[in-house]
């Protein structure tokens, strides 16, 4: 996003998980994992992400928490920064 005299520019990016509910038993978590981690290194689901100019990471539960964790501080913070809030209607 460009920047303005007023407020800075500020980059961000578009990233899709796949999120399950809380207490989910660590084993059926894996297999999900190792299931969709196949399905993304597949020769034809590559070449189709590549045209959309789309990147697969193919990484762990932990890592995805680490990712939101991470998201949700920064845009917090910018929130914050700018006096951001919610409008509900």
């Amino acid at each position: 996003m460009a920047g303005t005299a007023c407020v800075p520019a500020i980059g961000g990016d578009a990233w899709y998980g796949v999120l399950d509910p809380r207490n989910v038993p660590a084993s059926r978590v894996e297999a999900l994992h190792r299931a969709f981690a196949c399905s993304l290194s597949a020769p034809e689901i590559r070449s189709s992400f590549a045209k959309q100019g789309l990147l697969s990471r193919e990484e762990g539960p932990q890592q995805m928490r680490n990712v939101m964790r991470a998201e949700q501080a920064k845009w917090a913070k910018i929130a914050k920064t700018y006096r951001l809030q919610l409008k509900q209607d």
